[in-house]
């Protein structure tokens, strides 16, 4: 019995590292979350069910990416499950710490300066387009429950 049990967590140590391994990837590292909000899903598709919304600069440990999507630790528990890969980054995220930033520069112009996006280029746009960025705001703060959003893909949302 003891034989079957030494050979079975064997085979389980094998069959969860062997994926990580051929995706190049043999150590746990950890990644930031560089967008405002994103979820943590049970699989890998967004009509998986979500474990857990992540914010801005938390801290994920990453165990391998594929087809867009990267497998993590649901922070505070032993759960993995899957989330953006384009929502992580390597980079590390300072902290802003309030009043300590040069007089005169936004915690948002902070923000975005630390994704590449500042608030000259955004003028630029403005300048170029015709888009109305306050639209763009309001779509950001919109929110809908992972129900309304099954709702939806099965063509059945009532409103």
């Amino acid at each position: 019995m003891r034989i079957y049990l030494r050979a079975g967590a064997w085979a389980l140590m094998f069959l969860i590292f062997l994926p990580l391994r051929a995706q190049g990837q043999t150590e746990m590292t950890a990644m930031s979350v560089q967008v405002a909000m994103s979820q943590i899903r049970k699989a890998p598709s967004v009509a998986a069910p979500i474990i857990e919304s992540v914010a801005y600069r938390q801290k994920l440990f990453v165990f391998g990416t594929m087809d867009g999507w990267t497998k993590v630790r649901v922070p505070g528990s032993s759960r993995y499950g899957y989330i953006f890969a384009s929502a992580l980054t390597a980079k590390t995220i300072p902290v802003t710490v309030p009043g300590a930033a040069v007089q005169g520069v936004s915690e948002t112009e902070i923000s975005l300066a630390g994704k590449g996006f500042d608030q000259s280029l955004e003028d630029q746009y403005r300048q170029k387009t015709h888009v109305d960025f306050v639209w763009v705001d309001k779509m950001e703060k919109l929110a809908y429950t992972p129900e309304a959003c099954l709702r939806f893909l099965e063509g059945s949302d009532d409103r």
